[in-house]
């Protein structure tokens, strides 16, 4: 019996989180140039030299994608940072899928608004691209994803009975 394989590679945006430190490199840049106006070039130019490796550190960490693996029923996901760095970050076997909603479903957005499940978002983290998230239940929660046509029908075809209208 062959293996029912599927692949998919969905760019994301970087979470608030990532954007801290290049907002902060932003402020040290101006202090840096301030400093360097004011004639203190002591203190202004070490601290441009500081920012600048600081700034390159923390843009190398915004390009982020996730990558699902659908082998039969099983999801593996993986992230990537600047198409060099993978690590897996998640993995659903196919008997732990309870059930898959579509993220815009009014069935989920019931389950949302009680706040009882933890969610895990692996998805582009772009609104307009909603209608294309899903979210998978399972014991741990719930997982969102971003499937394109190929996964979708995946999905469909293993999941029969737990994707769920609405």
């Amino acid at each position: 019996m062959m293996d029912n394989y599927v692949e998919q590679i969905v760019p994301s945006k970087a979470k608030g989180a990532l954007l801290i430190p290049v907002v902060l490199t932003y402020v040290l840049l101006f202090v840096g140039m301030g400093l360097m106006f004011l004639g203190i070039a002591q203190l202004g130019l070490p601290l441009l030299i500081i920012d600048i490796v600081v700034f390159i550190i923390s843009t190398h960490n915004l390009k982020i994608e996730y990558e699902y693996i659908f082998t039969n029923g099983d999801l593996d996901i993986a992230r990537i940072r600047n198409k060099a760095s993978r690590k897996a970050v998640y993995s659903m076997p196919e008997g732990d899928v309870q059930r898959i909603l579509s993220y815009q479903g009014e069935k989920f957005q019931n389950e949302k608004s009680l706040g009882r499940v933890k969610i895990r978002d692996f998805t582009s983290m772009r609104e307009k691209r909603a209608d294309m998230w899903y979210a998978f239940f399972n014991k741990d929660g719930v997982v969102l994803l971003e499937l394109n046509e190929k996964s979708l029908e995946h999905v469909k075809s293993v999941f029969k009975k737990k994707v769920e209208q609405g």
